[in-house]
């Protein structure tokens, strides 16, 4: 008998969350769709999107129900995994997808948006994953899917709240792959590049369709399911274009001695790097070059 997959879909009413719920039950797994309207500043993340959700999985003959216990306590996170448990079973699946923003230039941010920021992407992630661990290690084929950001990898101006939690989440499934591979969890990460409400404001209309959640929730799909072999990758995902993101080192300066702030300099300003982004903006620029989308940034 083929045990039953049961998934948690965290921020299941965003354009990325449901296109991900409803990729995981195309494939027959049972979805736990959770949000609810103060884990966002986007109204169409809340709980009315929610229901969205489950009534699409539904019509399409899949299995899912709405949760709205929150992901900002452990508390609120051992809920969502007892209705997941109510529902349908042990989680076997655990999209971490919640998230907020709070953008500011540094000089004009406040502890207040930092704080809320890094508590909802890098906690939230934290909790429900703590809360759903056990149901993760008992299954023997858990996958854990963390969503992080082109910011969290290669920087973006006025986003260090966000930059700083999305590279956190880059730590945690890093570490959490170490951690799970004894008991067959597999952890991974994806840096989407996808169209929401948001981008409407800096891609342009091409770029937008180009740019469909659906490309995003394949590759989660894949990394939720038994074929998967991948654990503490990180994967750039949007529009088609997929592309495992490596921590590397350049060649190395070995010295014997303290070195000199002039000999420092030379070997810095003349190590060959790969095609390294040099911000999450260029990222996604140098990701439109390799689909052959051009210009994607609107004129302001």
């Amino acid at each position: 008998m083929v045990e039953a997959r049961v998934a948690i879909v965290t921020g299941g009413g965003g354009s990325i969350g449901r296109a991900v719920s409803v990729a995981l039950a195309a494939q027959g797994v049972s979805v736990v769709v959770s949000g609810h309207d103060g884990e966002s500043c986007h109204a169409d993340r809340g709980m009315a999107a929610v229901d969205a959700t489950v009534a699409q999985i539904r019509k399409l003959g899949g299995a899912a129900v709405a949760d709205y216990s929150g992901v900002e306590s452990l508390k609120k996170a051992h809920a969502v995994v007892r209705m997941a448990r109510q529902s349908f079973g042990p989680v076997s699946i655990l999209v971490n997808n919640a998230g907020i923003i709070a953008d500011r230039k540094f000089q004009h941010m406040r502890e207040a948006d930092f704080d809320r920021v890094v508590r909802t992407n890098v906690y939230g992630a934290f909790y429900v994953t703590r809360a759903a661990w056990p149901d993760l290690v008992f299954s023997g084929t858990g996958r854990v899917i963390n969503m992080t950001s082109a910011v969290g990898l290669w920087g973006n101006a006025g986003q260090v709240n966000y930059a700083v939690s999305k590279a956190g989440i880059v730590g945690l499934t890093r570490s959490l792959a170490l951690e799970g591979v004894a008991d067959g969890v597999l952890v991974n990460a994806v840096a989407p590049v996808s169209a929401s409400r948001l981008t409407k404001e800096v891609l342009d209309d091409t770029a937008q369709q180009k740019f469909s959640p659906a490309y995003v929730a394949a590759l989660v799909a894949y990394l939720a399911s038994p074929v998967c072999a991948l654990s503490g990758a990180t994967i750039e995902a949007g529009g088609g274009y997929y592309a495992r993101v490596l921590l590397a080192a350049a060649p190395a300066l070995v010295a014997e001695n303290p070195p000199t702030v002039d000999s420092l300099a030379a070997h810095f300003t003349s190590s060959p790097l790969q095609k390294e982004p040099a911000s999450a903006r260029h990222a996604v620029e140098l990701m439109c070059e390799a689909l052959g989308v051009q210009a994607p940034w609107r004129q302001r």
